[in-house]
């Protein structure tokens, strides 16, 4: 679970350009199709003022707070959610970091993003087709450069991509910090293991959010975190 989640977040989060885009002001809904880990459906991204959520599936849901980096997973079957806070999230980050570079005093290697020269239609879709490559696995993003509702996506996700998820994301999956237009389709692939993760694009659409979607649901008990255990805090839920 951790892979889809974490991961189907940084392909979100990256579909981005540079240069100044104004913050999303409306309401935004972006709908996923992924498969993987044993698990086929829609992953529901929903995008409100400052607060961001994700429904990766019936079972999980994740919320995070853009203005204090907090991040909540809702279990809905057992009716339990872990917090991290802002602390707990900069901690992770750090020894991910040291992880990655080999120990406090190394230097992560910079993700290299590659252009395949592939292109193919999806969902409608021109793409062109990018890698990140590292040991025997693949990761391939298929970027839109002409997506009718891009401004609108990009001007949302911006604010999801400064999100402590987001970098999050990026330090587990090994990702790029940005992709050179809309990822429509994204798949990752172990060499003689086929394909493990997929994601496409299926709508993204302006409509309104109710802020209870942000809240932890009434008889939810806090509980510390399994993925990421001795991180955050577990404390009362703040509506």
């Amino acid at each position: 679970m951790k892979r889809l989640l974490l991961l189907a977040l940084g392909g979100l989060s990256l579909g981005l350009l540079g240069g100044t885009l104004a913050p999303a002001r409306a309401d935004l809904v972006v709908v996923q199709r992924v498969e993987g880990g044993g698990r086929s459906g829609e992953m529901v991204l929903k995008l409100r003022d400052a607060r961001l959520r994700v429904d990766i599936s019936e079972e999980v849901s994740a919320i995070s707070d853009l203005r204090s980096g907090e991040i909540l997973t809702l279990m809905h079957p057992q009716k339990r959610y872990t917090r991290i806070d802002a602390e707990g999230a900069g901690q992770l980050l750090e020894f991910l970091e040291q992880i990655q570079s080999g120990g406090a005093n190394g230097e992560a290697a910079a993700v290299r993003l590659e252009r395949t020269g592939q292109r193919e239609t999806v969902q409608g879709f021109e793409t062109e087709i990018y890698a990140v490559r590292k040991g025997k696995t693949t990761l391939r993003f298929w970027i839109a450069k002409a997506f009718p509702q891009q401004a609108l996506f990009q001007a949302a996700l911006r604010q999801v991509q400064q999100t402590t998820m987001a970098a999050l994301a990026r330090k587990i999956g090994r990702l790029p910090e940005s992709l050179p237009g809309v990822p429509v389709k994204t798949e990752l692939t172990e060499k003689g293991g086929g394909v493990k993760f997929s994601s496409t694009l299926v709508s993204v659409q302006e409509k309104p959010v109710s802020p209870s979607e942000f809240q932890v649901p009434p008889g939810y008990e806090p509980i510390a975190s399994p993925l990421f255990p001795g991180i955050g805090g577990v404390r009362p839920p703040v509506n």
